[in-house]
């Protein structure tokens, strides 16, 4: 939710969230975020996030690239410096205190707003779990972030993790 809203300061509109980490704008990837985590379920954890945003990929990079992506240059007019150092200032505003305050505001405080830039409900998708590949209807996020698909008999299962694709293969 920080990486959305900071896009949104920036004036960077018609992005959204493809579960668990992606950012989409106009159903391409723009970034992806990752979190290592580690420690006890119970007790004291740390995690490191990393965060992937293209800002600008090259045309021979590009074909390299096996998903339908975007960059940021393709998004916006202007000066690609100017737009880095804004972007960068809106990431650390949104991102520091969001990261300070989530063990108090867990993640409860931000599922409906996840929900609104759910980019994935309603679409056909796979997932993809080792050997198992799962079809189904994305019917959104349940309330501990678990992604619900409906399969073709209606019946919903949750998924905490999933490699998802919107392409049938």
């Amino acid at each position: 939710m920080a990486v959305i809203r900071a896009l949104n300061d920036c004036r960077i509109t018609g992005v959204g969230l493809k579960w668990p980490n992606d950012i989409f704008w106009q159903e391409k990837k723009l970034a992806g975020i990752l979190i290592e985590v580690s420690g006890e379920s119970n007790g004291p954890c740390s995690a490191v996030i990393g965060l992937g945003l293209n800002f600008y990929i090259p045309k021979g990079k590009a074909k390299e690239i096996t998903q339908d992506w975007v960059d940021l240059t393709q998004i916006v007019s202007g000066n690609p410096a100017n737009l880095r150092n804004e972007l960068s200032t809106a990431l650390l505003n949104h991102l520091m205190p969001m990261i300070a305050n989530f063990e108090h505001d867990t993640l409860t405080s931000y599922i409906e707003e996840w929900r609104q830039y759910d980019c994935m409900k309603n679409k056909l998708v796979q997932i993809f779990m080792g050997k198992h590949v799962y079809s189904g209807i994305v019917e959104g996020i349940d309330d501990n972030g678990l992604l619900l698909l409906a399969d073709q008999q209606g019946q919903v299962k949750a998924f905490a993790s999933g490699e998802v694709s919107f392409r049938q293969t």
